[in-house]
């Protein structure tokens, strides 16, 4: 509960607690609140470990206990007093405090009645600021003190008071919050009415020098507002004059790279057909030669599949000719076998033509075998000459596409004797060197060579007419 309490006629306080009840306990637990400080003593000795702000202890007969208010105190002060110039003057201000040590204050404000310890530190405070604000006000004039009542007073008061109160060694453990100067009043009707009208007149000469001095200052912006507009009349036509030219550069400009751009791109067509030119020659050339490796590759396999083919037959032949060896040699053995069984059921009765007839019989065999040789060596030397002579014709060939045109027929019948008849005849010597001639009846009057000699003539023959057509 707040009240407003009239320590005299020119101060004002308001307590937040006029009646403290808590105080007047003779024995239980009392507690403060937190914008309180409680100071226990027992025994006649402080109690720090129950004493502080907001602390509670329980209080037996014996001890004392006081609470010491630490919020915001507000009082009220009015002072009269002459001004420097003997004006009359009534000041009214607001001064708000608080208990900032409470073990200071207690040592010197008894605090067992609260309620009069809070009235006579306020009275205290407020007789303090009355006194300061005489002593101010009398040494200054009314205008300074109606027109500066804040800043010169105010913090004039608050300086001197904290001085006082706030002091660490000697002060009271209060602290001043702030002090404000709330209304200056002129005790003096006439004089108050007098400073009016000077206050008035004042107030129209300063609004008339205010009014001359704004008409000045307008003359002034107004000229200096011409002389910009002038100003930026000219740098906008320079600037216009600058931009025209540099319009104009950039557009001699673009027409320049235009036209290098127009150059470039005619330079770079005729340089792209150019080059399509090229590369479409460079392609049917390619096609032309690929076309052209393609036909010799064709009559190289048509080459290499007739030899083949001919290899395959000749392979045939000599397989099949083996063949027909194998079942004459089988034939024979069966005769023989046969003639050998015949021979001994007529042992007894030509046991004395038994050695010739063995002997005929022996030489037949070796002449069936003999002629069976023959033929066998005589194929294989066949097919062996006319694989040497399909590889010699391949590779005759092979030269004759590499050097096209550039080798006649006379030249392709000079490499053939020079290249392809030395190999031949090589072959044929290291061939002839193994072989066995028989001369066999039916034969007689021919040399054993003469039919190699009369093939080999045939088949030269038959490689050379192409050559003279050509």
């Amino acid at each position: 509960m707040k009240t407003k309490i009239n320590l005299e006629k020119d101060i004002e306080v308001t307590s937040s607690s006029p009646d403290d009840l808590r105080l007047k306990k003779k024995w239980g637990f009392i507690s403060a609140l937190p914008s309180e400080y409680l100071i226990h003593y027992r025994h006649g000795k402080f109690s720090e470990k129950t004493s502080g702000q907001g602390a509670g202890c329980f209080k037996w007969f014996t001890d004392n206990v006081f609470i010491i208010p630490t919020s915001l105190k507000e009082i009220v002060f009015e002072a009269n007093q002459l001004t420097s110039d003997n004006v009359d003057v009534r000041i009214r201000g607001m001064a708000v405090y608080r208990i900032n040590a409470p073990l200071k204050i207690y040592g010197l404000i008894n605090f067992s009645n609260r309620q009069s310890a809070e009235e006579k530190l306020a009275r205290m405070i407020g007789d303090m600021c009355r006194s300061t604000t005489k002593w101010l006000v009398a040494n200054m004039k009314v205008d300074e003190c109606i027109r500066k009542r804040k800043e010169d007073i105010a913090d004039a008061l608050k300086a001197e008071a904290s001085r006082v109160v706030g002091n660490e060694q000697n002060g009271w453990g209060v602290e001043i919050a702030t002090i404000d100067i709330q209304d200056v009043y002129i005790q003096d009707a006439e004089i108050f009415h007098a400073l009016q009208m000077m206050f008035k007149a004042d107030k129209v000469r300063e609004s008339k020098l205010a009014q001359m001095e704004m008409e000045r200052t307008v003359e002034m912006k107004t000229l200096e507002k011409d002389l910009e507009l002038s100003e930026y009349r000219k740098n906008t036509e320079l600037n216009k004059a600058r931009i025209d030219a540099e319009v104009q550069k950039q557009k001699m400009e673009t027409l320049k790279s235009v036209e290098i751009r127009k150059l470039e791109n005619e330079r770079e067509l005729i340089e792209h057909r150019k080059n399509t030119e090229i590369l479409k020659s460079r392609t049917e050339e390619e096609m032309q030669k690929q076309k052209i490796q393609m036909q010799k590759n064709a009559e190289i396999g048509k080459l290499e599949d007739e030899r083949e083919i001919a290899e395959h037959q000749k392979t045939k032949d000599l397989n099949q000719a083996r063949h027909e060896a194998e079942i004459k040699e089988e034939q024979i053995r069966l005769s023989k076998k046969n003639e050998e069984h015949q021979f001994g059921l007529d042992r007894y009765r030509v046991e004395q033509n038994e050695e010739i007839a063995r002997y005929k019989f022996e030489q037949e065999v070796e002449r069936e075998k003999e002629k069976m040789q023959l033929r066998l060596e005589k194929t294989e030397k066949e097919v062996q000459a006319q694989t040497m002579l399909h590889e010699e014709e391949a590779k005759a060939l092979r030269e004759k596409i590499e050097a096209e045109n550039n080798v006649s027929a006379a030249g392709l019948e000079k490499l053939f004797i020079e290249k392809a008849l030395p190999a031949i005849a090589e072959v044929m010597a290291k061939t002839m060197k193994d072989v066995k001639i028989n001369m066999l009846q039916g034969d007689t009057g021919k040399m054993p060579f003469t039919f190699v000699l009369t093939e080999l003539m045939q088949i030269f023959r038959e490689r050379i007419a192409p050559l003279k057509d050509e």
